[in-house]
């Protein structure tokens, strides 16, 4: 890492490892997790040698004297500072999710997942790119063979993982609660009768009575005797 991205580089990578803690934070605080998606779980399984990796290049950077490095190509060092500023993004998008969805909080879990993730916000591709972004600064000295190894070893398990989100186009509608639920896209009519009484669908040019009531026979023939 270049002198002169190593200021930039230090904050990404100190605003991606406080996202991390409070992922931490917010997970192991979890009360009841039976309708928790299991990516949550999975991908929280990558936090820890993220943060170990993160906690490295920062240890790095404070001691390293800022004129250090300086024969790094520009090419280089962009791409150092583009990976940092993307995995910055990703942990900060990651945690908002954990904070909106792990918690105990109004509907179901995968609604506010759902809510919360966006279009591309599904949180294994979020800590994808976090890993992602690790290994282009994951170099010796910064970084041990066996370091090395264990985020590549996370980033397999990441992969994993099936998509926690399915991929939605076109209109979408989601019922999370009880009872009935009528959706209508297309042209003409929606007949739709939810409650005990029958129903009479149609085009009717008058009026229909739909339950006459028709005086008994007995009634009729009492009435027919009198007269």
């Amino acid at each position: 890492m270049s002198g002169s991205t190593a200021p930039q580089i230090a904050r990404c990578v100190r605003d991606t490892i406080g996202s991390l803690d409070k992922i931490t934070d917010v997970y192991e605080a979890i009360d009841d997790a039976d309708d928790l998606p299991p990516a949550f779980e999975e991908v929280f399984k990558a936090v820890s040698p993220a943060t170990t990796a993160l906690k490295s290049i920062k240890a790095y950077l404070a001691k390293k004297k800022p004129e250090g490095d300086m024969d790094a190509d520009k090419n280089t060092a962009q791409k150092e500072k583009a990976a940092a500023e993307k995995f910055q993004a990703a942990a900060a998008h990651l945690y908002d999710i954990y904070d909106r969805v792990v918690p105990a909080g109004d509907g179901p879990r995968m609604a506010r997942y759902r809510s919360a993730a966006g279009k591309s916000g599904r949180i294994e591709v979020l800590m994808k790119g976090i890993l992602d972004g690790i290994l282009v600064l994951a170099k010796e000295p910064i970084f041990s063979k066996d370091q090395i190894a264990a985020i590549k070893k996370a980033l397999e398990e990441v992969l994993k993982i099936p998509k926690s989100l399915t991929d939605e186009t076109g209109q979408g509608v989601y019922n999370y609660g009880s009872g009935p639920q009528t959706v209508h896209y297309g042209q003409g009519d929606q007949n739709i009768n939810t409650g005990p009484s029958p129903q009479l669908n149609g085009k009717f040019m008058r009026e229909i009575n739909v339950n006459p009531v028709m005086p008994k026979p007995d009634t009729l023939d009492h009435k027919s005797r009198t007269h």
